[in-house]
C-alpha cells in the first residue's frame, strides 16, 4: 500500500464529513414529510420519463442490475478473491467489512425509520419495500467507489487509476438514473443514496488508510502461526503413525 500523507488522510474524512452533513439534512427534511414530493424530484422524475422507449427500457433495466444485490454480491467475491489472490489481504476484510456495514445494516435501518413510501407516478418495473435511500444507489456507490478507493490506495500511476475511476462513476451515475427512470425511486433517494455510500467509504478508507498495514501484518501474522500450527500437529501425527 502506498504511503499517504496525513493531509490525504484528512481529505478523506473531511469528504466523508460533508456527505455526511448533506445526508443528515435532506434526510431530515424528508422524515418530516414521507409523503410529500418536492418540485425537483417531481421535475426530474418528468424529465427522465418522458425518454421513455423500448431500447431505453432495456438499457435501463439492464443498468439497474449493475447496482442489484446478486450482481454485487457476484462481483464482491470476485473482488475479494482478487485481493486474497495478491495477497492484500487487510483490504479484502476493509472492503467486507465496509460493503456489509452500509449496505446490509445502515441502509436497511434507515430504510425503516424513514419510512418513505416508493413513488406511484409510472412505475416499469415491480419493488417491494421503503424507498429511501434507494439501496440499488448505497450498493452501487459502496462496490464501484471501493474499486476506485482501491486504485488510488494500491495503483501509483494515474492513467490506470483512471482507466478504473472514470467508469465507476459513470456506473454509479447509470444506476442511479436507471432507478428514476424505472419509477422505482425519487432523485432524492438516489442522492442520498450516493451521499450515503461515499461517506461510509470516506470514513471506512480514512481509517484503513492509518490501520491498513497493522491489520495486514495481523491477518499475515495469523495466517503463519496457523500454518505452524497445522505442520506442527502434522508432524506429531507422523511420528504417532511411526510408532
Amino acid at each position: 500500500m502506498k504511503t499517504f500523507s496525513q493531509l490525504k488522510i484528512n481529505l478523506f474524512f473531511i469528504i466523508g464529513s460533508i456527505a455526511l452533513l448533506l445526508f443528515t439534512l435532506e434526510s431530515v427534511t424528508i422524515a418530516q414529510n414521507v409523503h410529500r414530493i418536492g418540485n425537483v424530484d417531481f421535475y426530474l422524475i418528468q424529465a427522465l420519463q418522458a425518454q421513455i422507449s423500448p431500447p431505453n427500457t432495456s438499457l435501463m433495466i439492464s443498468a439497474t442490475q449493475m447496482g442489484s444485490p446478486a450482481i454485487i454480491v457476484l462481483l464482491s467475491v470476485l473482488l475479494v478473491i482478487f485481493l486474497f489472490q495478491n495477497k492484500h489481504y487487510g483490504a479484502a476484510v476493509w472492503y467486507t467489512f465496509t460493503l456489509i456495514l452500509g449496505a446490509a445494516i445502515i441502509n436497511p435501518i434507515l430504510k425503516t425509520i424513514i419510512g418513505r413510501p416508493r413513488p406511484m407516478i409510472h412505475r416499469i418495473i415491480s419493488e417491494t419495500g421503503f424507498s429511501y435511500p434507494s439501496g440499488h444507489s448505497v450498493a452501487a456507490t459502496l462496490f464501484y467507489g471501493t474499486l476506485a478507493a482501491l486504485t488510488v490506495i494500491y495503483l501509483k500511476k494515474v492513467y490506470l487509476q483512471l482507466l478504473i475511476i472514470i467508469p465507476a462513476i459513470c456506473i454509479i451515475c447509470l444506476v442511479m438514473v436507471s432507478r428514476i427512470y424505472l419509477g422505482v425511486h425519487y432523485p432524492s433517494d438516489v442522492v442520498a443514496g450516493g451521499l450515503l455510500g461515499g461517506a461510509i467509504i470516506c470514513f471506512s478508507g480514512g481509517f484503513f488508510l492509518l490501520y491498513g498495514d497493522a491489520l495486514q501484518r495481523q491477518i499475515v501474522s495469523r495466517f503463519v502461526k496457523n500454518k505452524h500450527t497445522n505442520q506442527s500437529r502434522g508432524n506429531q501425527n507422523d511420528l504417532t503413525h511411526d510408532r
